[in-house]
């Protein structure tokens, strides 16, 4: 898994997605779309929640602390994109 690899490029499924989606917003409290998931790099997609979390501050998570996305994704099992 490279950072420029998009979730469609690893062979991700739409239940898939959702089901990511879903973790990313329970454990960092971003909202993302799927279209925006799905074509977008990590590298990207790690941008753009680090970008939303800076302007809804959470109390689990500050703002101030950008490598959150980063440990976050870390903890994502490679089984979660599908076969």
């Amino acid at each position: 898994v490279e950072l420029q690899d998009t979730f469609l490029d690893l062979g991700g499924s739409s239940l898939t997605a959702i089901q990511v989606i879903g973790r990313i917003e329970t454990e960092l409290g971003v909202k993302i779309t799927i279209e925006e998931f799905i074509f977008q790099t990590a590298a990207q997609l790690a941008a753009l929640c680090d970008a939303r979390r800076a302007t809804v501050p959470s109390s689990r998570f500050p703002a101030s602390h950008p490598s959150m996305v980063r440990r976050a994704a870390e903890s994502f099992p490679l089984s979660c994109l599908g076969n």
